[in-house]
């Protein structure tokens, strides 16, 4: 079964500076793909984080292994070149766009004033696809879905708020209505992540498994691909139900009986490698 991690954050397993920039970009490489061996997985998506350079330089060294997706400021005047720039880059496999203010109290202000449609138009024109961090705001992604339909909209963490770092919604999923919703545009994807940090029981959560049939049911697994995110879910604090284990956060989907055979090879590989054409057949 190929197994495509869509999310890791590979800066935060060793800090590159460290160790001095290139020794400590190696040894955050390394710790990635120690990591993926140890599981079993086979390609995995690196997120910026705190350095661009991270994701730079792991898909230079592991460019059949490792790909990564890039942030372009969308103030830019030259922000359709950027785009093109980025599509032409090899191991970007796709661009990520933070679209409301996840720590403070603005949600999707900028969203709803339009500032992210000469980046979405852009990515429309040139091909390229886009994760969007909408944490708490998903029914605000509709206008852009249906504003630019030929453009693969990929929401992150199903839309809702997860710690950490941010605090959760009082009913960890009331914004799933917002979601769901998303599910009539063909262009809309959701990434299959962090379910379990919305979990009030441990491992295996088997609580919040009636609530993701239903946005696989929506959805269809398809469109729908999973992403650890491991190494931001090990920070979640001692005694929540929720431990961040890489092997755990696999496992959720590989080993659920909730899924047949099929749906986790779509969700674990099958659907991002379709839609984002990497790694190549």
């Amino acid at each position: 079964m190929l197994v495509i991690d869509t999310q890791v954050h590979a800066a935060t397993l060793a800090e590159p500076w460290a160790f001095g920039e290139e020794a400590g970009l190696r040894a955050a490489t390394e710790a990635l793909l120690g990591a993926m061996d140890a599981v079993g997985v086979d390609h995995a998506i690196i997120a910026p984080r705190h350095d661009a350079a991270m994701g730079e330089y792991a898909v230079t060294q592991y460019p059949g292994r490792l790909g990564r997706v890039i942030m372009l400021d969308a103030d830019a005047a030259d922000i359709d070149e950027q785009v093109a720039r980025a599509k032409a880059t090899p191991g970007v496999v796709a661009l990520r766009q933070v679209v409301s203010d996840y720590i403070g109290t603005r949600g999707a202000e900028d969203l709803k004033a339009g500032k992210f449609d000469p980046l979405f138009a852009a990515a429309q024109r040139h091909g390229i696809a886009i994760f969007l961090l909408a944490p708490g705001h998903p029914a605000d992604l509709a206008d852009a879905a249906r504003g630019y339909p030929d453009l693969t909209l990929i929401v992150d963490h199903f839309g809702l708020r997860q710690y950490p770092p941010l605090s959760m919604d009082p009913d960890p999923w009331e914004k799933l209505p917002g979601l769901l919703a998303l599910s009539r545009f063909p262009n809309v994807t959701v990434k299959f992540c962090g379910a379990q940090l919305l979990s009030s029981e441990p491992y295996p959560h088997a609580d919040v498994w009636p609530v993701l049939r239903r946005v696989i049911d929506a959805f269809g697994v398809g469109r729908l691909m999973w992403a650890s995110d491991f190494t931001r879910l090990r920070m979640t604090p001692p005694g929540t139900p929720w431990c961040g284990t890489y092997a755990d956060t696999l496992r959720f989907v590989s080993d659920s009986d909730q899924l047949s055979e099929d749906e986790r090879r779509a969700i674990l590989g099958g659907t991002a490698q379709r839609i984002l054409c990497w790694p190549p057949t």
